[in-house]
């Protein structure tokens, strides 16, 4: 496996863990980690301090889903609650 940390990037945390996605139990692989995007990153960044989660798992028909959110670390309260969301409201398909 190859990883490679941004500068100013920290992991936040990592997990593995057997979780409840709605309406059945599957293994799920959770990334949280935050970095300091500089004003020349990608066309959506603001230059500061930033917050991400990714949440990936695979199905019983090995079919791998990934679910990312990240935003500007003084919005991520909000991005979280939305992310939650997402998280129980998703269907494979």
């Amino acid at each position: 496996m190859y990883s490679q940390r941004a500068p100013g990037s920290s992991r936040k945390t990592s997990s593995f863990r057997t979780t409840r996605l709605y309406s059945s139990s599957r293994a799920e692989t959770r990334w949280e980690y935050t970095w300091n995007a500089l004003a020349k990153d990608g066309p959506h960044y603001f230059p500061g301090p930033y917050h991400a989660i990714d949440v990936g798992y695979m199905n019983a028909d090995n079919t791998e889903y990934a679910l990312y959110s990240s935003s500007p670390a003084d919005d991520w309260p909000t991005t979280q609650k939305q992310f939650t969301w997402i998280l129980r409201s998703f269907q494979e398909g």
